[in-house]
């Protein structure tokens, strides 16, 4: 038994609704609260209890809406998690490794220009990608006025996939980038 509990207060639960990939309850006075993102939940199993590192399928992200989200379970502490991320042809599009020493997960810049590196601390772990390719080459004395080199393009419309390296495990998990369906009229050029 794994209590869900996290920050909800002590409260009579008047109603829950599972939306979408969300658990939404309304509390009697308090208001309401979301269970984020429980496809975890939905895949977990004995089998996957018992492994020292599992890789959830991840769902497809929006272009422009939602970032690629990963989501991994470690049972306990490992040195470092490497995350690769691999296009269509199975090139490597990004990569970011996260090591033991950091302690706490870094979350990249307010601009979204960097990522945060992947956790290596024990239980579920969280780690979103911004859809961007590696960004331009800087140096010192560099002069580009109202850009963010370090901002690459947008990862097109396509399929990809996550490679998740662990504990001496990897695992790949596909995935898709797809088209923001609320854009009438938009191509995927």
């Amino acid at each position: 038994w794994q209590s869900l509990q996290l920050n909800l207060p002590d409260t009579p639960i008047r109603d829950l609704v599972v939306k979408n990939d969300d658990v939404v309850l309304g509390t009697h006075g308090r208001g309401f609260w979301i269970l984020d993102d429980i496809n975890p939940l939905r895949q977990h199993s004995e089998a996957v209890a018992k492994q020292a590192v599992t890789l959830f399928q991840p769902s497809d992200a929006i272009r422009g809406v939602y970032d690629a989200v990963f989501q991994y379970y470690l049972k306990s502490k490992v040195d470092s998690v490497k995350l690769d991320i691999l296009d269509a042809s199975g090139s490597v599009v990004r990569s970011f490794v996260g090591t033991k020493a950091e302690e706490k997960p870094t979350a990249g810049d307010w601009w979204g220009a960097g990522e945060g590196k992947p956790t290596t601390a024990a239980g579920l772990n969280t780690f979103k990608w911004n859809l961007r390719y590696p960004g331009a080459t800087v140096f010192d004395g560099i002069i580009i006025w109202g850009a963010r080199p370090q901002n690459g393009p947008k990862a097109p419309i396509g399929k990809y996939q996550v490679r998740l390296t662990a504990g001496g495990v990897t695992q790949t998990y596909p995935f898709n980038v797809k088209i923001n369906p609320n854009l009438k009229g938009v191509t995927e050029a």
